[in-house]
């Protein structure tokens, strides 16, 4: 497929978990190249710096934030639940 529609991902929280679902989004494009997006690894919410800086320099993050609403709020399209299923 020549033409992808970029999808914005945000993972909150970077530990074992947020770094596994990370890795299997920088997956996808091995293993569905008939896909109709292209992830991209927009921004990622932890309290811990060194995951913060990890999520960045070593996953390709485009930032990363103290802050699990700053990253749900994030002006780039993201991924996620509807705002129906966010807490207010």
């Amino acid at each position: 497929m020549s033409s992808r529609r970029p999808i914005g991902l945000a993972v909150v929280g970077f530990g074992w978990m947020g770094q596994a679902h990370a890795r299997s989004y920088l997956r996808l494009p091995t293993l569905f190249e008939d896909r109709v997006y292209e992830p991209r690894l927009v921004v990622c919410a932890d309290s811990l710096a060194e995951r913060r800086r990890m999520a960045v320099e070593s996953f390709g993050f485009g930032e990363a934030s103290e802050s699990w609403e700053a990253a749900v709020e994030h002006p780039a399209e993201l991924f996620g639940p509807p705002a129906s299923a966010r807490p207010d």
